[in-house]
């Protein structure tokens, strides 16, 4: 984790991350969460289910790891992750119980960039560049049934980079507009806060369009949405090609490569690499309208 931190600490700050540039703890890029929270919002966090070594759960309640072990032990070849942000976690699951991987089902990522230029470098999408050890023990995983067809063709990884984000339109703001009026009420106001911070010259479009963890979530409600995969154009007949993979792997090395996720073919890759599939077109009307409206609906709105 110290190495993850270290990594990220040169250019983002907790602050920075946030979208807070002016407080003095930006100078301190590896501040305590807590102290940052406080710093920002005037009050000590109250979240229930947010602790830590020096602040151990109330209740009892384990830490992310081994819930992951405990839940892959309990419910062994069901499980789906789907992993949101740097994989340290997953990686430091796998390290405790080297099983871990065997037992799930399947994983879908958000990270990488394979075939485009990174966003937190020009050679690292964000997620993996903050812990590029922990996302490089992770891919290379022997995951679920390596019996299955599925682990065959695309060894039960399924990964939303930076490609999907940057092949999908953003959503239709009359959409949007529709979503709001129909969303539950904290929603509601906390899209009208972003609407005022974009209005007042923030960061950002009224209409989301940088969705890429959508992507990993959605394509686990519904592999339908996904058109192409890997570096294959959008079908000309309209028709979803079926998931395949190519042998990915990412760069370890303290250098201009840093954290940089690769991709080679589908039939060979480097000594130890796995099989993934990597999202490329997405279906644009069935991402927003069968998938992301109707998941934002209050019940008492229809």
């Amino acid at each position: 984790i110290q190495s993850a931190e270290l990594a990220v600490s040169p250019v983002v700050s907790w602050p920075g991350y946030m979208g807070h540039f002016d407080e003095t703890i930006g100078g301190d890029p590896m501040a305590d969460w807590a102290e940052v929270y406080e710093l920002l919002y005037g009050e000590a966090p109250s979240y229930p289910y947010v602790y830590e070594k020096g602040v151990p759960d109330p209740d009892g309640n384990e830490g992310a790891v081994d819930f992951l072990i405990e839940m892959a032990d309990t419910y062994p070849g069901e499980l789906t992750l789907v992993v949101i942000g740097p994989v340290t976690n997953i990686a430091r699951a796998i390290m405790k119980d080297p099983t871990f991987a065997s037992k799930v089902k399947e994983i879908a990522y958000m990270g990488g960039s394979f075939y485009l230029p990174g966003n937190s470098s020009a050679s690292a999408e964000f997620n993996w560049w903050a812990d590029p050890d922990a996302a490089k023990i992770a891919v290379r995983q022997e995951w679920g049934d390596t019996e299955s067809e599925s682990y065959a063709t695309y060894g039960n990884q399924m990964i939303a980079g930076l490609e999907a984000n940057n092949n999908t339109g953003g959503m239709p703001e009359d959409l949007y507009y529709q979503m709001v009026e129909d969303t539950f009420p904290g929603m509601q106001e906390l899209f009208h806060a972003r609407e005022a911070a974009i209005e007042a010259g923030a960061w950002g479009t009224i209409a989301p369009n940088n969705i890429w963890d959508l992507f990993a979530a959605a394509y686990v409600i519904d592999p339908s949405i996904v058109m192409s995969w890997n570096d294959a154009p959008r079908p000309e007949d309209g028709v979803p090609q079926p998931i395949n993979g190519v042998y990915i792997d990412v760069d370890t090395n303290m250098g201009l490569d840093y954290g940089r996720s690769l991709a080679f073919r589908e039939d060979v890759g480097p000594v130890g690499a796995r099989k993934a599939a990597i999202q490329n077109f997405i279906d644009e009307d069935k991402f927003w309208n069968d998938i992301v409206y109707p998941l934002t609906v209050d019940p008492a709105t229809e």
